[in-house]
């Protein structure tokens, strides 16, 4: 299981016997194109080439989508509006991952927000109401994907943002650090679903 950027550009280094990413581009690969027909006969020969190729993934796993790690409000430029750009942006769903269960460490709250959004495919912000629950077959579903037990205060702290707070409260320095902070981002989260934000 690979999990993040940096891990994954960690992973080709040390398959390609690379010391750094200067070393695999002008050693080993010559250029940095995304293009390059991997069957063309190239004029140097020794020059590797990265491509993707089709994995024997079971066609039963499935792969969720969730925000994406470590962002937050507080450059200056936000305003506290859902139509400001970083606003709508910080809980769309541009990451995708498999096997939720065995990511462990970073992402985890992202992972949670990801799976709750598709427990509800009409949208959070319709779904749930300001002062109700989440239903408990969804929360066991959440709890049985993670394999955690903090999941209850991720869903506490979401409902707390969904039903309570104001997305002012994560704007600027008050907001810094959000994306790291599980408390912080889930009660975010909580405001962006409210406001529609997280709804596909």
């Amino acid at each position: 299981m690979i999990s993040g950027p940096s891990l994954l550009v960690d992973k080709i280094l040390f398959l390609t016997n690379s010391r750094n990413i200067a070393g695999l581009v002008n050693q080993k690969l010559g250029s940095v194109a995304a293009l390059q027909d991997i069957q063309s006969n190239s004029a140097d020969t020794n020059l590797a080439r990265i491509y993707l190729k089709k994995s024997a993934i079971s066609s039963n796993t499935s792969i969720h989508r969730s925000p994406r790690i470590g962002l937050d409000l507080s450059h200056p430029s936000v305003i506290p509006q859902v139509k400001d750009a970083r606003v709508s942006f910080i809980g769309r769903s541009y990451r995708y991952f498999i096997s939720p269960e065995q990511l462990k460490s970073n992402g985890r709250c992202n992972n949670f927000v990801g799976l709750l959004v598709e427990a509800f495919p009409e949208g959070i912000s319709k779904s749930l109401s300001s002062d109700g629950p989440i239903p408990p077959i969804v929360a066991g579903r959440l709890q049985e994907h993670m394999k955690m037990t903090s999941s209850e205060r991720y869903v506490n702290d979401f409902l707390d943002g969904f039903s309570k707070r104001s997305l002012g409260e994560f704007i600027g320095a008050r907001g810094k650090g959000a994306g790291s902070n599980p408390r912080l981002f889930m009660r975010l989260m909580g405001v962006l679903g409210r406001s529609g934000l997280l709804d596909g």
